[in-house]
């Protein structure tokens, strides 16, 4: 089960706040295979944005248990 906001963690990643991205082949917790916009970064970890106009915080907490993949 995700949280509310979503944070990602990906080692040394290099992104910066409001950078596009797309996460793709996620297992399990499907709801991530698509476009965000990053934010609150630190060296590990960033939360995740809506990519649309409003860029509201994306609230994990009733996703599908992670399982394995992503990239």
């Amino acid at each position: 089960m995700g949280a509310n906001p979503t944070v990602i963690t990906a080692t040394g990643h290099g992104l910066n706040d409001g950078d596009r991205i797309t996460i793709s082949s996620v297992g399990g917790m499907v709801e991530l295979n698509s476009t965000f916009v990053v934010n609150n970064k630190t060296t590990d970890t960033f939360e995740i944005k809506h990519s649309s106009n409003d860029g509201s915080s994306i609230d994990g907490s009733n996703f599908t248990p992670y399982t394995s993949g992503g990239t």
